[in-house]
């Protein structure tokens, strides 16, 4: 992969999300399942910057042309709500009390 990949030291959540602004769009090949969510998903929403993801197994070309074409209309929409840590955290109690009723 010489010249085609880049590997750089650890950067800080703050100083990468400011770089991930100036990206284009990521291109997320999705997992089998729905339960999980990578978290570099969430960080490009933060960033402000389209997703195009796309299944391994049926890619949509229409979908990457338009892409590849500035058209981000059909760009996934992450639900940033929904992962605040507050959310998070309330979730995780929620799942120790009702742990502690049986």
């Amino acid at each position: 992969l010489k010249g085609k990949m880049e590997i750089h030291p650890y950067i800080p959540r703050n100083e990468l999300l400011l770089i991930l602004k100036g990206m284009d769009f990521l291109l997320n090949i999705e997992n089998e399942t729905a339960v999980h969510l990578p978290s570099k998903l969430i960080d490009y929403a933060i960033a402000g910057r389209p997703i195009l993801s796309i299944k391994s197994k049926n890619i949509e070309k229409l979908k990457v042309l338009n892409f590849l074409n500035g058209d981000y209309s059909l760009q996934l929409k992450v639900e940033l709500d929904k992962y605040k840590i507050s959310k998070v955290v309330q979730q995780f109690l929620d799942l120790q009390n009702s742990k502690k009723a049986y």
